[in-house]
């Protein structure tokens, strides 16, 4: 026989978790074609056949929309070149294509180094000001039933483009 005693235990109830926070969109790789892209030799010229440029990104917020924004050997002035925004997938890694105006700026390139800038968002814009994306800053309800602000997240990778002249 064993003998024991009981511990009353706390009648109180767990409050409910807080919502996770938002967290930030993040450029994991590139692939140009079919390969992995860290730096691209690009073909140019209209005789060129070009492979497809994309981005993938993880978002750990699976909710998320995305919205990208391009730049070729951006300066202050530069606007970028934009592609629908890509909604939630319900996956954490998902690619972004590039902007339908980027095959004939890419193919228009001289031949010599070049580089391309992508920018990665979790919200909606504000403006691009200077060639810098600003995302809109929201408020948001707390559990507590404050308010705080969510002011989104960019994430921007640069790429070195080597761009080459093809024979016709």
């Amino acid at each position: 026989m064993v003998s024991g005693c009981l511990i009353p235990q706390d009648d109180q109830v767990i409050p409910e978790l807080p919502p996770l926070k938002n967290r930030p969109p993040r450029i994991v790789a590139a692939r140009y074609g079919n390969e992995r892209a860290d730096e691209v030799e690009l073909r140019t010229g209209t005789a060129c056949s070009r492979e497809e440029f994309n981005v993938l990104v993880d978002d750990l917020d699976l909710d998320d929309t995305l919205r990208s924004f391009w730049f070729i050997d951006k300066t202050e002035t530069s606007l970028p070149l934009s592609p629908s925004p890509l909604g939630g997938s319900g996956q954490v890694t998902r690619t972004l294509s590039q902007p339908s105006g980027i095959r004939t700026q890419l193919g228009n390139l001289s031949a010599g180094p070049h580089r391309l800038t992508v920018y990665v968002v979790d919200s909606d814009i504000q403006e691009i000001q200077n060639a810098q994306i600003r995302p809109v800053e929201r408020e948001v309800l707390l559990p507590d039933g404050k308010t705080g602000r969510n002011d989104g997240y960019v994430d921007e990778f640069t790429w070195f483009i080597n761009a080459v002249s093809c024979a016709p």
